[in-house]
């Protein structure tokens, strides 16, 4: 009894301590206060993507101190990786601190983040040079805004009219679910965005597939002038790393030729800027909308666009003229991305609030998109649940091999086990009439097979550093930047941390104005359409520099570790280039000209696409192509070798010619009446085939539209969504003259021998880890601009 008194004293005394240490923990966390300012750009994020949260922190310390910031997840194994960085506060002074990170796939708008502010420990080993000291301030981060589903395409809107963007998110409800009305993905449009809000670092745009400049008029937030330093290099990268910068330029008071305000002069269509005043927009219907009653002003200001004399290929490229053939939109390549300027006034309160202009008559051909934006009930056609296009990169990465070969092995053993000890020991014995050594036998034998399983399976334990890969890889010609999206599985054979490093740009050229120190990003993955938290049970938590994630520091069981890498910077592989300094040409809908490649392996299933012109305006343009497309593909068991030419006339006319472009893109999508797509390896509910459905995400956003394969027949029309490839599709291609050639290397080309090294890799303690896998080649050569041709407004189809 005394004994039990002593003990339950004990805990008591134990637990007032314990909640004595809590109090006094909580105290301390006090001294910061932790606000969160935005969660995502304009608060809104896309789970499986990366995001950034701009924290507002409060020092109560009498006197300046650096602090370490971090935002903790979890990932796929469960694992915690830290998001970290330092700043230096001043007391009683709000200070704003970016940090970045990449959310999970099962992220939603109800969970939280934990957001830790510590007192900061030199230690050269970790990634920013510091550790977690004594705990200062502790904060669950709920989103503010929405966080969007990861298959929910971004548009960013700098001002607060959407100039009619938001149709791309309309959506038709069946049974307890919505889907988009007519077209694969509802897109989000996020409008209210400011200069001064742009995050300081590229990944915190890194969701947007593009944004809409709509509002800079001097001296407002949106106004260009307010984009200045670590954000104007943010958007510089941004644009090169793929995105598209679109501006519609205002009537009056934007100060874009402004090159002492604007810092993103450099990177704008090289074009003479003239404007126009009283310009009647009804001789621009056919551009604008399918309403022949719709008032349209009969007295406005318009920008025009002529080319300079100086432009070089690819910086002045017209894309849409107005009936007189003066260029209203124009358009420059940088890098992988692009800058659009746009010269109708597309922001006033007529585009903006008064439904005027229809998305799908005029953003389907600056934004290359595809779909019936606002349809009639009769035409909404029964779905399927979303299938998923990249839901194949998780099984192409995954390592089987060595996994199968132990669980193969095992049960071998156990079943070798099982007849010697048991049935098949115990006749031998009885049958030489030794049956009291069973015991002995059996223990021997126990002895024997542990030994067995101790020593195959160290045989078998994997003992080099290895990853498997599905990669892309990007080039524009003329360009000298290539882009790369990695998704690996690293098979880590230690125990303990191994550090993990991504590429650098390695003497990216010297372009003045823009971003030279492009590089790669790293960030734990986790498989396509994940929703479940589990992992192991030794949890470990490992830091990622918040600002750049360069490295990797991760936890090590002898097991696999899946990251993705997103990287750019100068040319890794000899990309398909016109043989001998040639030029390619177009002769109508046929091209002329030669290619040579001088990649590591052959190309294989290999894909022409010529995009002639846009379809003449005023056409319909919603259900159909934006453009005159002809397509081209290879039968999967031919190859085209690295330094040798291949001449597009004669293999165009010896390819398999898909003469309807539209038809062949309506036929990547599959349907109930088993249409199944381009190759037999897509089935009714799935694409199996990883080129099948890596080409369909490449296309993605031209892909056909439910409209399409309902008027064949079939009683029931896949939509298709994109998880881990969102903003990785060539859909701003197809509103201008180009040639893009779509082609695999390594994985299972016909002659594939187990290489397929990635384009670029990660290096394991300074060295680089050898991969094997397969990587989609995605290049594109520009051909001379030609805008549309204009149809008479009696052309015009009646508004729906």
């Amino acid at each position: 009894m005394h004994s039990r008194l002593l003990l339950c004293l004990s805990f008591l005394v134990a637990g007032l301590f314990a909640s004595a240490g809590a109090v006094a923990q909580a105290q301390q966390a006090d001294e910061i206060k932790v606000e969160v300012g935005e969660f995502g750009v304009g608060n809104v994020s896309r789970a499986g993507d990366w995001c950034g949260v701009r924290l507002k922190l409060t020092d109560s310390a009498i006197k300046q101190r650096e602090v370490l910031v971090r935002i903790v997840l979890a990932d796929a194994d469960g694992d915690r990786p830290a998001y970290t960085r330092s700043i230096t506060l001043n007391p009683g002074t709000p200070m704003d601190a970016w940090i970045y990170f990449r959310l999970p796939f099962w992220f939603r708008t109800g969970d939280t983040v934990l957001a830790l502010v510590n007192e900061p420990i030199s230690d050269d080993r970790e990634p920013v040079g510091q550790r977690a000291g004594r705990l200062l301030a502790r904060k669950q981060i709920l989103p503010g805004g929405k966080v969007q589903d990861a298959g929910t395409p971004l548009i960013g809107v700098i001002g607060v009219h959407e100039m009619g963007l938001r149709q791309y998110a309309t959506v038709a409800a069946q049974g307890s679910m919505t889907y988009p009305a007519l077209a694969h993905e509802a897109i989000e449009s996020v409008a209210g965005l400011t200069a001064k809000g742009i995050p300081d670092r590229w990944m915190g745009l890194a969701a947007m597939e593009t944004i809409v400049w709509g509002e800079s008029t001097g001296g407002t937030d949106t106004d260009i002038s307010q984009l200045r330093g670590e954000r104007t290099k943010s958007i510089k990268e941004w644009v090169q790393r793929g995105g598209h910068l679109v501006i519609v330029l205002p009537p009056s008071g934007q100060s874009w030729t402004n090159a002492a305000t604007n810092e993103l002069m450099d990177i704008l269509p090289a074009v003479n800027i003239m404007r126009r005043e009283g310009i009647d927009l009804s001789d621009f219907r056919g551009l604008l909308t399918r309403s022949k009653e719709a008032a349209l002003p009969r007295s406005a200001v318009l920008h025009v666009f002529e080319p300079l004399n100086s432009a070089a290929p690819g910086d002045a490229i017209r894309v849409l003229s107005g009936p007189k053939g003066e260029c209203v939109v124009a358009r420059r390549i940088v890098g992988i991305g692009a800058v659009t300027l746009i010269g109708l006034d597309l922001s006033s309160r007529l585009f903006s609030q008064g439904g005027v202009l229809d998305a799908d008559v005029f953003w389907h051909r600056v934004l290359g998109k595809r779909g019936i934006l606002q349809p009639d009930t009769k035409d909404v056609v029964n779905r399927w649940q979303p299938i998923a296009v990249d839901q194949v990169i998780s099984a192409q990465i995954a390592k089987r091999g060595t996994a199968v070969t132990g669980v193969f092995l095992g049960v071998t053993v156990f079943v070798l086990y099982w007849l010697l000890a048991g049935p098949l020991g115990f006749g031998m014995l009885k049958a030489r009439k030794a049956t009291r050594f069973a015991w002995l036998t059996f223990l021997l034998t126990a002895i024997g097979f542990t030994g067995l399983a101790f020593g195959a399976a160290t045989w078998f334990r994997p003992r080099n550093f290895e990853a498997t890969h599905l990669s892309t890889l990007d080039h524009i010609y003329g360009q000298n930047i290539q882009r790369s999206r990695s998704w690996m599985s690293l098979m880590l054979p230690h125990d303990g941390t191994v550090r993990v490093v991504a590429p650098d740009s390695e003497g990216l050229p010297q372009v003045p104005g823009l971003r030279h120190d492009l590089g790669g990003v790293l960030s734990p993955w986790d498989p396509v359409g994940n929703s479940q938290r589990s992992g192991f049970l030794d949890g470990r938590e490992y830091q990622i520099d918040g600002r750049d994630p360069t490295r990797l520091d991760l936890p090590s069981r002898s097991t696999v570790k899946q990251v993705q890498l997103d990287w750019a910077g100068s040319p890794r592989w000899g990309m398909p280039h016109p043989y001998q300094g040639g030029v390619i040409s177009a002769d109508g809908a046929k091209l002329v000209g030669s290619l040579v490649h001088e990649l590591p392996e052959p190309i294989h299933d290999l894909l022409i696409c010529h995009v002639i012109t846009q379809q003449p305006i005023g056409a319909d343009v919603r259900s159909r192509l934006v453009s005159r497309v002809q397509f081209w593909k290879w039968p999967s068991n031919k190859e085209w070798a690295p330094n040798v030419p291949l001449d597009l006339k004669v293999e165009t006319e010896q390819a398999q010619a898909l003469n309807s472009g539209e038809l062949y893109l309506s036929n990547m999508v599959p349907t109930s009446n088993f249409n199944l797509g381009i190759n037999a390896g897509v089935d009714s509910r799935a694409f199996r085939s990883v080129v099948d459905a890596m080409t369909a995400a490449t296309l993605f956003s031209q892909l056909g539209i439910p409209d399409d394969a309902s008027k064949q027949s079939a009683t029931q029309v896949a939509i298709l969504r994109r998880e881990a490839t969102q903003t990785l599709d060539l859909a701003r291609w197809f509103t201008q003259p180009c040639v893009i050639v779509i082609g695999f290397v390594g994985g299972a080309g016909p002659n594939a021998g187990g290489g397929g090294a990635a384009p670029v890799t990660v290096s394991i303690d300074g060295n680089p880890m050898p991969t094997s896998g397969m990587t989609v080649v995605r290049w594109v050569y520009p051909l001379p601009d030609l805008p549309p041709s204009w149809r008479g407004t009696s052309d015009l189809p009646e508004a729906k």
